[in-house]
């Protein structure tokens, strides 16, 4: 059915340039019913995404972690530091969140969708301490580095060596403030 408005006083040109917009925009329509909805795969995957693995996820893992090259090997251990950070977050939350309000919050652009901001929230809730906030900036610079850069990198790298040599991480749990060892604790219980 063409559009009402391409009947009412148009040349032909116009009215067959307003059927083709409509064919257009109907076999879009197809493919994507509604636009403001995600589609059940998409949903699906980033359900996937944000699912804690298992137990017997961890063989997988460990090949994945330490059995390639630096660059997975960062990226995926930065990501899990921020997942647990999240974990940490929420769990400061009103409880329990919704569903909705932890997508608002911590999908997309919501306010807690980057590392970096999980990384600010959790210093203000006073869930570690300044220390502790160095190292995990550290830790998502080094992640963004390895995510991006189009350069081969490893961790011997002079420049990624440099990085980490700046890392405070604890030799022992005393060098860090009190409210980092008791992260430390949280996070190495998950």
């Amino acid at each position: 059915m063409i559009p009402a408005f391409s009947k009412i006083g148009c040349s032909r040109r116009q009215k067959w340039r307003a059927r083709l917009t409509y064919m257009e925009t109907d076999r879009l329509n197809t493919y994507f019913p509604d636009t403001m909805a995600t589609p059940a795969y998409l949903k699906a995957f980033r359900d996937f995404l944000v699912s804690s693995p298992g137990f017997g996820d961890l063989p997988a893992m460990e090949v994945e972690f330490y059995a390639g090259s630096d660059r997975p090997a960062v990226i995926l251990q930065a990501s899990n530091v921020e997942n647990i950070l999240q974990s940490v977050v929420e769990k400061k939350m009103r409880q329990p969140l919704t569903v909705d309000l932890r997508e608002r919050l911590f999908d997309h652009n919501g306010p807690l969708a980057t590392f970096s901001n999980k990384i600010l929230v959790g210093y203000a809730l006073g869930l570690f301490g300044s220390i502790f906030r160095h190292d995990l900036d550290l830790i998502r610079e080094l992640r963004n580095g390895f995510a991006h850069a189009r350069h081969p990198m490893t961790l011997s790298t002079p420049q990624v060596a440099q990085v980490c040599k700046f890392l405070k991480l604890p030799r022992t749990t005393r060098s860090y403030e009190r409210q980092d060892r008791r992260l430390i604790m949280i996070v190495s219980r998950t």
